[in-house]
């Protein structure tokens, strides 16, 4: 490889490396999408809405089984519809958006992370400069295991996290390049919006507040232009906040389809007794990265005062510090804080661990080769997934995903289908109305009401688990049940008609 024109020299290796981790990082996320069929959890749901906005051609307002939901911002919806109409009603088509947009936050935190550049060095800047701590950074995000879980699936936190990112990214360009920085950092306020509703205004109070302890950024705040952009994004993204608040009187949370109002602040004492379980939470999701991030947290607080005797602790490590605390806070009161909730607050995190790393190597010359070594990690993930034959990852599918298949294939499309003593709760109906475009009608406890509607419509079709039809053996069916598909643990079956049993 040494030999490869390309790659000769300090210069050459620099764009390769970060070319192999993008490469490497895109193939391991994206090999999560055949993970299975949607689970029976909110990304069927998110899924299904996705679904529907092609049905509805509805932009603004997303529906679930047809019905208006309005606490749900259109963005990521409307974003995976469109991979949808391109590729079919499959989970792959659903799930690739969310995918592009977690690779979005690893360009995005490669840039952040770099936005600040280290020290001076007579050897190459790709190996000394901004992209050994942007590249680190990346890195340190990509091993994430909240981020890892969540980046291939349809989690709606995702894209509230890339344009966090990207108000981030803008924010941490603003003193050198302001037309830059205050683009980016308007784009991620409304994107935010339009992704998680009121949250999306979350960066601009930690932006503000982590601006006031940089003596660098300090003059940001006293700009015309930062606040004239701030509120120009913040009016577009409230083109459907506000008309969602007004139609059902809450303020729309993040953590969808979570709402909460003035009410759920009004105990701050609540909020400072979940302060230590969501520490917890973050704490432990964010192993192994959150160690470098809390010895970083307390080189901050404890020995900011000495700072010219300490190496590496600037302005922007005590305002990146800020700015994550600030949205942790705001984090907290969100009901339930799952630990998806925190995706937003994690690309900061990273970007501070990344520092204080960099703090400990000494060197970006040792910092480089570091990123060498966990590079090369994925890279060799990433051939393991290559070399594993087909069959060992095989798509696992659902009983629920089968017979509504089978459904749309075998009968009309509007034809209902009846459940008997099936219990289908709102997540497995998604899997029904994503897969099938139907959900079961009502649900019926006893045979006579399933004779009943038998031989009132002779096409009856009704949807069981198998061993339900047991109890059809003591009535006057005596097992003259029509199985018209099975799936294992459900089936769609059909009775006599009145005719017939009148033959009989």
């Amino acid at each position: 490889m040494i030999e490869l024109p390309f790659l000769t020299g300090e210069h050459g290796r620099g764009p390769f490396l970060v070319i192999l981790f993008f490469i490497s990082i895109s193939v391991i996320t994206l090999w999560g999408i055949w993970l299975g069929s949607l689970p029976a959890n909110e990304e069927a749901v998110n899924a299904e809405m996705a679904k529907e906005v092609l049905e509805t051609g509805d932009l603004r307002v997303m529906h679930f089984d047809s019905e208006p939901v309005y606490d749900v911002p259109p963005l990521p919806a409307v974003f995976a519809s469109a991979f949808i109409k391109v590729l079919g009603t499959t989970e792959i088509a659903a799930r690739l958006p969310f995918v592009l947009f977690s690779i979005a936050i690893l360009y995005l935190i490669f840039i952040a992370g770099g936005a600040e550049r280290g020290e001076s060095s007579n050897s190459a800047e790709w190996i000394t400069g901004r992209h050994a701590l942007g590249l680190l950074s990346a890195v340190i995000l990509a091993a994430n295991p909240v981020f890892a879980r969540y980046s291939p699936h349809i989690n709606f936190n995702i894209p509230f996290a890339m344009f966090t990112t990207l108000s981030l990214t803008g924010w941490l360009l603003l003193p050198r390049k302001r037309s830059k920085g205050l683009l980016l950092w308007g784009l991620g306020i409304a994107g935010g919006m339009l992704s998680a509703g009121t949250a999306g205004i979350f960066p601009v109070a930690a932006g503000a507040a982590a601006a006031s302890f940089d003596s660098e950024r300090r003059g940001v705040l006293k700009s015309l232009n930062f606040w004239l952009t701030t509120a120009f994004f913040t009016a577009i993204g409230s083109t459907w906040v506000l008309p969602a608040i007004l139609k059902s009187g809450s303020m729309v949370s993040f953590d969808f389809p979570v709402w909460f109002g003035f009410g759920d602040f009004a105990g701050f004492s609540n909020i400072l007794d979940r302060l230590p379980e969501q520490g917890g939470k973050l704490w432990l999701g964010f192993l192994p990265w959150s160690i470098p991030a809390a010895a970083a947290a307390v080189r901050i607080l404890f020995v900011h005062k000495k700072k010219s005797k300490y190496r590496g602790v600037s302005g922007t490590d005590l305002s990146l510090f800020v700015f994550a605390v600030v949205l942790f806070v705001f984090i907290v009161p969100v009901k339930p804080a799952q630990p998806g909730a925190f995706l937003p607050l994690i690309p900061v995190l990273s970007i501070l661990s990344a520092r204080e790393m960099a703090r400990w190597l000494r060197s970006l010359e040792r910092l480089w080769s570091f990123n060498q070594i966990m590079v090369g990690i994925l890279c060799f993930l990433m051939l393991l997934l290559f070399i594993t034959p087909l069959s060992f990852h095989r798509r696992e599918t659902d009983s629920i995903e089968i017979i509504s298949e089978a459904k749309e294939k075998l009968m009309e499309k509007n034809r209902p289908v009846y459940s008997y003593r099936l219990d289908i709760n709102r997540y497995q109906k998604a899997i029904f109305l994503f897969y099938g475009g139907w959900s079961p009608e009502g649900k019926y406890a006893n045979t006579r009401e399933i004779l009943r509607i038998a031989r009132e419509d002779s096409g009856a079709v009704f949807v069981s688990s198998p061993e339900r039809l047991h109890d059809f053996d003591e009535t006057e069916v005596r097992g003259k049940i029509n199985i018209i598909y099975p799936a294992r643990e459900m089936v769609l079956f059909s009775l006599p008609s009145a005719r017939e049993m009148m033959l009989e």
